[in-house]
């Protein structure tokens, strides 16, 4: 896919001698090789998520269109009015939010550490890569089915006359999945740290990783404990059972009355994009990124210092 996308042609790589190489066979590899190995995996992550985008939208587009078939919701002239961004469904309870986000961290952080673990046992974390492809693209396709299993609870606690739009899947599985904005992409990078910093022959260092470990589940218990930003927690690990929904207008409204300001390209950046760039600028997002990622970032000065050189702790920690 990738050499597709780059010399418009179709490249096939050989079967490769072994699954999750080692550290050292990964340095043996070719250049060609270990580039082929890089375009495969890349591709495997753009597909796997072209197939969760679509399976996602399906579930909370068409769902959510079967239950309003199965229960049948009177159109009055109140409802005609509703406006489309109005939350449809039942304020989940700050405790059920708490328990959701707590139960999604500690499954990442648990599936984190025993993949790393496991790279450690054997000796394929790499101070280049961190983990495996194989590994990245196994907690990646995890990831994206914690998203789907969020789907299905979306559309079950639907109201009756209200939908999801196209786009809200997409949009809210943004917040759980990207790099730097997602909370669950942070416990991965901290916990493949701490499992570099464990496999150093530095007493300091490993001291160091389990430090990183504690500190990890302790002040995501912290923040779990408060509201506000119990808040931020749950927008990147639940997102898509928070997504909103829209009312489920009667098809004699003219289009006029149901089209949303904005439609443009500019529009759209500005009500979808923007707000999702400005919530990682508020005093509680950056207060929260102050008490989680600065004391990694002085850990991870300290192993480069130390350890030398490490490409995944240089740019991601």
């Amino acid at each position: 896919l990738v050499g597709f996308l780059l010399r418009g042609r179709v490249e096939m790589m050989d079967e490769p001698d072994s699954f999750l190489p080692t550290a050292k066979e990964i340095e043996e590899m070719s250049e060609t090789e270990g580039t082929f190995r890089l375009h495969f995996f890349v591709s495997a992550l753009l597909l796997c998520y072209f197939i969760m985008q679509m399976l996602g939208t399906s579930i909370m587009v068409l769902g959510s269109k079967c239950l309003n078939c199965r229960r049948p919701f009177h159109h009055d002239e109140e409802a005609v009015n509703l406006v489309p961004s109005v939350p449809s469904m039942a304020k989940l309870r700050v405790g059920k939010q708490r328990l959701l986000v707590a139960t999604v961290f500690l499954a990442t952080y648990g599936v984190s550490l025993m993949a790393t673990i496991y790279s450690i046992s054997k000796q394929s974390l790499s101070p280049i890569s961190g983990l495996d492809w194989e590994l990245w693209l196994a907690l990646f396709a995890l990831n994206a089915l914690s998203m789907l299993v969020q789907a299905f609870v979306a559309v079950g606690r639907l109201n009756v006359g209200r939908s999801f739009r196209l786009g809200a899947f997409a949009e809210a599985s943004l917040m759980g999945m990207s790099p730097v904005i997602s909370d669950q992409f942070d416990t991965v990078k901290d916990v493949v740290f701490a499992g570099l910093c464990f496999q150093s022959d530095s007493l300091f260092l490993r001291v160091m990783g389990i430090c990183s470990l504690l500190y990890l589940l302790f002040i995501h218990f912290y923040f779990l404990s408060m509201d506000s930003t119990l808040a931020e927690l749950a927008a990147s690990h639940i997102p898509v059972v928070l997504v909103p929904s829209t009312a489920l207008l009667p098809t004699a409204v003219p289009a006029a009355t149901t089209a949303a300001p904005g439609g443009t390209g500019c529009g759209v950046v500005k009500r979808r994009i923007l707000p999702v760039l400005y919530r990682q600028t508020t005093p509680t997002r950056r207060w929260m990124l102050c008490m989680e990622n600065f004391p990694q970032a002085v850990l991870a000065l300290a192993f480069l210092c130390l350890e030398g050189g490490s490409l995944v702790v240089a740019t991601l920690n």
